[in-house]
Formats: structure tokens, C-alpha cells, sequence
């Protein structure tokens, strides 16, 4: 029996020394690897440098290394550049081949590759591949729906705005990711938010609201307005999901910053669900709205706590020395109290 564990003993031994062998050579691969790549990049900066400035730099025949390192350096560059210089980058990948061989990957089999290609599409920046992308949103796998939803911000795809929402509703793609791709569009993605207000899914018309407080104008308050006073007198069933497009309404009011949506803000602190009252207390601090002032007392004494902490905090923006003065008093609530401490924290 000892023997036998002896044995045994021995030979986990040997497995272990083989593995950490095999764990130290696979480094030392790696860190070649790693510096080989570094060399070429070193190596081909000047000549990507001269292709985004326009020199036409003589490329010659390029073995698939320098390829690959040439690609990375202009993916690196395409994600900071617009314009011409962009346009360059997109030129170049498609006159190499580069973006047809990632549209091909586009239907592998393996959903890793489909992911990488539709990664890397973005990076080189061909408009001719918005319709591709567009399509892998609807692709079975995760990953490669999000790279789409990623690269399609990069491009600034403006057709592609209708499905970034659905996406984000419905959750087909990570809220970050479809969020984000949405805001890099900046202005581009607020006609096709517009068009989504009067959609019919609850989740997607708060989605493309809250959307649009980030890239629409003060011509949107009127519509946003409308949100905000969307019928309270509906099916239990879906009274969160309408409740949110009146938050998502006051959020987007309040970062547009216009005074026409005031006075629906004021009306939305009487809005039953308490997460509105809150959004909308912060929107009326955003936008300084001193008539609002009273009605913010009341909360800031008698509402829920979330509610009530927006209306500190609405208050003390709005006019910090009536709210210092309101939480000084004796039996002063305490989020008013709290309002005449971030009333004492505003620069004079």
C-alpha cells in the first residue's frame, strides 16, 4: 500500500514538473510572439501614418504578418479619426481584400469567428458593410450580435437605429453595448429615435426617449412632453412599462435643459409612481426651475425617500440660500436638512 501512494506520489510529481514546463514554455511562446508583433507594428507606423495622411505610401507585396500588423495599427487609428482620414483607413481595407474576407467570416460556422469579423468591420470602417452588420444583430449568438451592435456605432450607421433599439428593449444585446453604439451616432441617431416615439412596445418608446435626452434638441420637448403626460389609467399588466416611459420623458427633459418642459415637470411630482416623481425632481433641479420650488418642499418633507432626496437635491441647485435657510428651521425634515448641507456645498 505505501508503495503503491509512493508511486503515486512520484508520478503526480512528474505531471506537475510537465505541466509547469509546459505552462513556462507556452510564456516564452507568447512573449516571442508579443515581441515579434511589437517589432512589425514599430516596423510599419511611418507607412500607416502616411496612408491616413493621404501620401499613397508604395506597399508593395506584404507577407500576412505585416498584414495583420498593418490592420491592427489602422483598426487602432480608425477608432479616433473621422473624415477623410477614416475614409483612408476604409479605402485601404477594401482595396487589400480585407473587407470581403470579413464579410465571408461573417457566415462561418464558428460563432467566434463571426464575432471577431464583425469586430474588426468597425475598425475598418466601410460603409458598404452597414447591411451585413445589421444583419448579424439577428445572429443566434451573443457575442456576435453585440460586436455588430459595437461596429455599427463606430460606423455611425444611421439606418441601423430602428434595430439598435429593438435590440436594447428587448435585450438582445447588452444595454451598454447598444447604448453606447446609439451614442456614438450623436446627432445622426436622433431622427431615427424620433421615428420610435410612437412605437408601440412600451420598452422600446422608453428606450429611444431616454436615448434621445442624450442626442435630440430643445425641438424635441414638445414630443418628450407628451411622454411625460402618458395616460396613468392603464392595465396593471403593464403600468411599470408605461410608468418608465414617463421617467425615461423627465430624464430626457431635463438633460435637453429647455424651460417649455416645465410645467409638465412640475405636474409629473404628483405622478404615481414614485421613480417619476423622482426622475422628475431632478430634471426641475437640472433646469432651475424656481416655480417648481414649493411643490419640492413638499416632497423633500412628505414624499418616499428616493423621491424626497431628489427634491433635496433639486432644491439646494434651484436656490441654495432659501434652502439653507428652510433646513435650518427647527423640526425640518430631514431631507430638507440635507438640502441646506448641499446648499452650503454650491460655489457662491
Amino acid at each position: 500500500m505505501i508503495d503503491a501512494l509512493q508511486l503515486l506520489g512520484g508520478a503526480l510529481s512528474v505531471l506537475a514538473v510537465a505541466t509547469m514546463v509546459v505552462l513556462v514554455a507556452r510564456r516564452v511562446a507568447l512573449s516571442r510572439t508579443e515581441r515579434r508583433r511589437a517589432a512589425l507594428e514599430h516596423e510599419l507606423t511611418p507607412l500607416a501614418l502616411e496612408l491616413v495622411d493621404g501620401e499613397e505610401p508604395e506597399l508593395g507585396r506584404l507577407s500576412a504578418a505585416q498584414e495583420r500588423a498593418l490592420a491592427a495599427i489602422l483598426g487602432r487609428y480608425a477608432r479616433k479619426l473621422r473624415g477623410e482620414p477614416r475614409d483612408r483607413i476604409a479605402a485601404f481595407f477594401e482595396e487589400r481584400g480585407a473587407v470581403r474576407r470579413e464579410l465571408g467570416q461573417l457566415r462561418s460556422r464558428r460563432s467566434a469567428k463571426r464575432a471577431t469579423a464583425a469586430f474588426a468591420l468597425g475598425d475598418m470602417g466601410a460603409l458598404s458593410t452597414v447591411d451585413a452588420l445589421i444583419g448579424a444583430l439577428d445572429d443566434r449568438a451573443r457575442d456576435v450580435r453585440s460586436a455588430a451592435a459595437r461596429s455599427l456605432g463606430m460606423l455611425e450607421a444611421e439606418a441601423a437605429v430602428p434595430r439598435l433599439v429593438e435590440s436594447l428593449a428587448g435585450s438582445e444585446v447588452p444595454r451598454a453595448i447598444a447604448g453606447g453604439a446609439l451614442l456614438a451616432m450623436g446627432s445622426k441617431a436622433a431622427p431615427g429615435l424620433r421615428s420610435l416615439l410612437d412605437a408601440p412596445d412600451p420598452g422600446v418608446r422608453a428606450n429611444a426617449i431616454e436615448l434621445l435626452g442624450f442626442t435630440g434638441d430643445a425641438t424635441d420637448a414638445d414630443a418628450l412632453d407628451k411622454a411625460l403626460r402618458e395616460d396613468h389609467a392603464i392595465a396593471a399588466s403593464s403600468w411599470g412599462e408605461h410608468a418608465e416611459v414617463r421617467a425615461a420623458a423627465a430624464r430626457a427633459l431635463g438633460r435637453i435643459g429647455t424651460r417649455r418642459a416645465a410645467a409638465g415637470l412640475r405636474g409629473a411630482l404628483n405622478d404615481p409612481a414614485p421613480f417619476v416623481r423622482t426622475a422628475a425632481a431632478h430634471a426641475l433641479g437640472r433646469i432651475g426651475d424656481r416655480d417648481a420650488f414649493d411643490a419640492l418642499v413638499r416632497q423633500a418633507s412628505d414624499d418616499m425617500y428616493d423621491p424626497a432626496q431628489a427634491a433635496a437635491q433639486a432644491l439646494a441647485a434651484i436656490d441654495p440660500m432659501k434652502a439653507m435657510r428652510l433646513g435650518g428651521v427647527e423640526g425640518a425634515s430631514a431631507h430638507l436638512a440635507e438640502a441646506a448641507a448641499l446648499a452650503e456645498l454650491e460655489p457662491a
